[in-house]
C-alpha cells in the first residue's frame, strides 16, 4: 500500500513538473496582469517567512536586508549559506549542517555584500519544523537556531521562537480544514495541512506581538494579481506574475504592515493553483489586522522543475546576498509596495554598494561581486 500510494505521489510530481514548465511557456505569450500597487506602509513593520525552500529564502532575505525585516519566519527551511557549505544534501534529509563557515561570511560579508549583522539583534526569529519531517527535518532547523544564538550571537535566545511539533510531516501546518489540503502526518502535495496547529498565526504573532483574532469568515479584502515582469531581471527563475493580498483597510489608505510569504517548491500558482494563497491562513490574519500580504512567484525550467525559490545558486553564486537576482526583485517590488508610504526605512532606498536607488519602481541595478 505505501509502495502504490509513493508511485503515485511521484506520477503526480512528474506530471507537476510538465505542467510546470508548460505553464512557464504559455504564460509568456499571455497578457500581463495589472502592475503591483503602492500602500500606506509602516516600513518597521515589514516581515517574511518561508516554507521549505521558501523558508531557506526567508532566511536569506532576513540576513541580507536586515536593517529591513522587523522579523523572519522559517519554516521546515535550513541555515543561512548552508548549500555553500555543506551542498544540498548536507542541508536537507535531516543532515547536520555545517553552519561555521555560514557565520564566518556573514560576519565577512557584513556591511557589504548583506546589511550589517548587527541589524539581526532587532529581529524576532520564528523556526518551525514537524518531528517526522524527513525532508528538511529537525537537525537542520536546529541548526537555524545555533546559527542565529549559540554560535552565530546574532540574536538573543529571548528573540527566537522554536517550535518542533509532533506528529507532522514536511508541510505547512494550520488549524482549519481545505478542500484539497495534505494529511498532516503524509507527506503529499500541496504540503498544507490541518495539524491542529496554526503556523501562520504563531508566526505572525510572534514577530508582531498580540494580533486581534483572524477573519475565519469572508475576508474584506481582495487577492490581487499584478505583474512581476517590471522587477525580475532575464533568467532570474520568476513568474510573470505575482500575488498581493490587500484588506479593505489597506486598500482606503489606513497604515498597514507588510509580510512577504514566500512558497515551498511545487507550491508556486503556475503549479497547484491558489492552495499556498488561500489555505495557509495567512490572509485571515491580515484581514484582521491592517496586513498586506506580498506573495511573489517563481517558475518552472529544466534546471528547476519544481519551481523552488534559489537558496542553492541556481541563478549565481551571489544567489544570498543582496545583489542576488531573485534577492533584487523581491526587495524591488517591496520598494514599490512601500514608495507611498510617508516614511521609507534608508535602508530600503540602497543596494548592496549603497547606491540610490528610491527613484527605481522596478529593477534595480545590476550588481556583481
Amino acid at each position: 500500500m505505501k509502495i502504490a500510494r509513493r508511485h503515485d505521489h511521484l506520477i503526480r510530481l512528474l506530471s507537476l513538473w510538465a505542467i510546470g514548465i508548460a505553464g512557464s511557456i504559455l504564460g509568456e505569450a499571455s497578457v500581463a496582469a495589472p502592475a503591483l500597487g503602492t500602500y500606506n506602509i509602516d516600513a518597521a513593520r515589514i516581515s517574511v517567512s518561508g516554507f521549505s525552500a521558501g523558508g531557506f529564502f526567508a532566511m536569506q532575505m532576513g540576513v541580507a536586508y536586515s536593517s529591513v525585516f522587523h522579523g523572519v519566519g522559517i519554516f521546515a527551511g535550513g541555515p543561512y549559506d548552508c548549500a555553500r557549505q555543506s551542498y544540498v544534501y548536507g542541508c536537507i534529509n535531516n543532515a547536520v549542517p555545517d553552519i561555521i563557515g555560514s557565520v564566518a561570511n556573514m560576519r565577512s560579508w557584513s556591511g557589504n555584500r548583506i546589511d550589517s549583522v548587527k541589524n539581526i539583534s532587532g529581529q524576532r526569529v520564528y523556526i518551525f519544523v514537524g518531528k517526522d519531517d524527513g525532508i528538511v527535518g529537525p537537525n537542520v532547523t536546529r541548526e537555524v537556531e545555533r546559527l542565529y544564538v549559540d554560535v552565530g550571537g546574532f540574536v538573543a535566545g529571548a528573540n527566537v521562537k522554536y517550535v518542533e511539533l509532533d506528529g507532522v510531516n514536511h508541510t505547512f501546518p494550520t488549524d482549519f480544514n481545505r478542500a484539497g489540503d495534505s494529511p498532516c502526518d503524509f507527506l503529499a502535495l500541496p504540503y498544507i495541512s490541518n495539524c491542529q496547529f496554526d503556523g501562520a498565526g504563531d508566526a505572525l504573532q510572534w514577530i508582531y506581538g498580540a494580533l486581534n483574532a483572524p477573519n475565519a469568515g469572508t475576508l474584506s479584502g481582495n487577492l490581487i494579481a499584478f505583474d512581476q515582469t517590471p522587477f525580475i531581471g532575464h533568467g532570474s527563475g520568476m513568474d510573470t506574475t505575482g500575488w498581493v493580498y490587500v484588506p479593505a483597510s489597506c486598500a482606503a489608505g489606513h497604515r498597514c504592515a507588510l509580510h512577504v510569504a514566500l512558497h515551498g517548491c511545487q507550491q508556486a500558482y503556475a503549479v497547484i493553483g491558489a492552495f499556498f494563497l488561500n489555505n495557509t491562513g495567512y490572509n485571515r490574519w491580515a484581514d484582521s489586522n491592517n496586513m498586506i500580504l506580498l506573495y511573489p512567484q517563481t517558475s518552472a525550467s529544466l534546471s528547476n522543475p519544481f519551481s523552488c525559490w534559489d537558496w542553492i545558486g541556481l541563478y549565481g553564486s551571489d544567489y544570498d546576498q543582496k545583489s542576488g537576482i531573485q534577492m533584487k526583485a523581491i526587495m524591488a517590488m517591496i520598494r514599490h509596495i512601500v514608495g507611498g508610504s510617508s516614511a521609507i526605512a534608508p535602508a530600503m532606498n540602497r543596494d548592496a554598494h549603497g547606491n540610490d536607488v528610491s527613484s527605481l519602481s522596478g529593477k534595480s541595478p545590476a550588481t556583481t561581486y
